[in-house]
């Protein structure tokens, strides 16, 4: 039996819409397009009936978006750095959700897209205990701390 290497961010035959537990995700391209002749490419979330749109930072002319493989079509140097971004924002979403199932706490689609929009507090550790400390403030009482 061979082994695969393991590489940070490499997850060989990946679906295109990824399901881990209660919640699936894609990247989608938004039906309003703006007035440059683009639309905006977002990282779509369901759990339990709900929905979550979370913007990428990518417009595309609808022409050149692949909806089927969730990929920008053509070979130019900005559709090669765009496709890029889609993979780095897939692969955020699942390590999300995989840290979430390893320390074996709940995610919700809140909870979700806190963490996908703001990493720091699992980088810094000064800004993870400044979060932690805005938690547990809500929690204390006024004057007990």
């Amino acid at each position: 039996m061979q082994s695969l290497p393991f590489l940070p961010g490499y997850y060989p035959n990946t679906p295109q819409e990824m399901k881990v537990g209660e919640l699936t995700y894609k990247i989608i391209q938004k039906d309003h397009v703006e007035k440059n002749g683009c639309a905006q490419l977002y990282l779509q979330c369901f759990s339990k009936g709900q929905r979550v749109l979370i913007p990428v930072g990518i417009e595309v002319p609808p022409i050149k978006w692949n909806s089927a493989g969730q990929e920008i079509k053509g070979k130019s140097k900005q559709a090669i750095d765009f496709n890029l971004i889609i993979g780095e924002s897939k692969k955020r979403a699942h390590n999300i959700i995989v840290d979430f199932k390893l320390s074996r706490r709940k995610i919700s689609l809140d909870l979700f897209k806190k963490e996908f929009l703001d990493p720091t507090p699992n980088i810094s550790f000064y800004k993870f205990y400044e979060y932690q400390l805005k938690l547990r403030l809500t929690s204390l009482k006024h004057g007990t701390h």
